[in-house]
C-alpha cells in the first residue's frame, strides 16, 4: 500500500494462520494379515496452531536515502500424543505433551545510495520465548530397580558391611518382592524453558 498522503511511503503486511492436525499414518492390518505387523498400540496425534506476522515499511527520505522497518511475530502452540514403547504396553509408554513458542524480529535500516557511494546503517533484534511440557508412563522391572542383595543387606540391617546370613535374608526377601510385582508404572514429568535474545547493529 502506499497512501497518497505520505509521498514516497510503501507498506506491506501479512498474516498467516495455520491449524493443523495430524494423527497416525497406518495400514489396517487386516488388509495384509501374513504381512503387516503394527507395533504402535496408541494412535499417535499432533495438532499445530501459528498466528503469523509480518510488517514491512519503506520511505523514501529523498532521492538518496531510504528508511526501511521489517517486523515480525510468530505465536505457536503443539499437542502431541506418541507411543514411545511401541510393544504390547498398551497406554503405558505414551508421550503425552505440549509446546510452546513466541518470536518477535525487528529490523531498522537507513539506506544511503546515489552515483559514488553505496552504505546501509541497521539495527537487528531477536526474541524469543518457549518451552515443553510432557508426561509419560513407564513400567520398570523390579529387578533392575530394586538394590543388589548386598544394599538391600545394608540399608535393612543398618550396616556398612552385612555378614552371609543377612546378606541370605535380604536375598530372599529382594526375591519374594521382585516374584509378587515384576514390575511398576513410573510416571515422568519433564519441561524446559527455551529464552533467546539477539541485538546486532550493522
Amino acid at each position: 500500500m502506499e497512501p497518497d498522503a505520505v509521498p514516497g511511503l510503501t507498506l506491506r503486511g501479512s498474516y498467516t494462520r495455520i491449524d493443523a492436525s495430524e494423527g497416525e499414518n497406518r495400514v489396517d492390518e487386516l488388509l495384509f494379515p501374513q504381512r503387516r505387523v503394527t507395533f504402535e498400540n496408541v494412535q499417535s496425534e499432533t495438532a499445530t496452531e501459528s498466528d503469523i506476522f509480518s510488517a514491512e515499511i519503506d520511505y523514501e527520505v529523498n532521492d538518496a536515502w531510504t528508511l526501511t522497518s521489517v517486523s515480525g511475530y510468530i505465536d505457536t502452540e503443539s499437542d502431541f500424543l506418541i507411543d514411545s514403547t511401541r510393544d504390547e504396553t498398551g497406554g503405558t509408554g505414551a508421550i503425552d505433551g505440549s509446546s510452546f513458542d513466541e518470536i518477535f524480529s525487528q529490523e531498522i535500516r537507513a539506506t544511503y545510495q546515489n552515483d559514488r557511494l553505496t552504505g546501509m546503517l541497521g539495527a537487528y533484534f531477536f526474541d524469543r520465548d518457549g518451552g515443553n511440557v510432557n508426561t509419560s508412563e513407564s513400567l520398570i522391572a523390579s529387578e533392575f530397580a530394586f538394590p543388589d542383595p548386598v544394599t538391600l543387606a545394608s540399608l535393612i540391617f543398618q550396616t556398612p558391611s552385612p555378614d552371609p546370613a543377612q546378606i541370605g535374608q535380604a536375598t530372599a526377601i529382594r526375591g519374594q518382592i521382585v516374584t509378587l510385582v515384576p514390575e511398576f508404572p513410573v510416571l515422568f514429568d519433564r519441561s524446559s524453558d527455551i529464552e533467546i535474545e539477539n541485538r546486532a547493529i550493522f
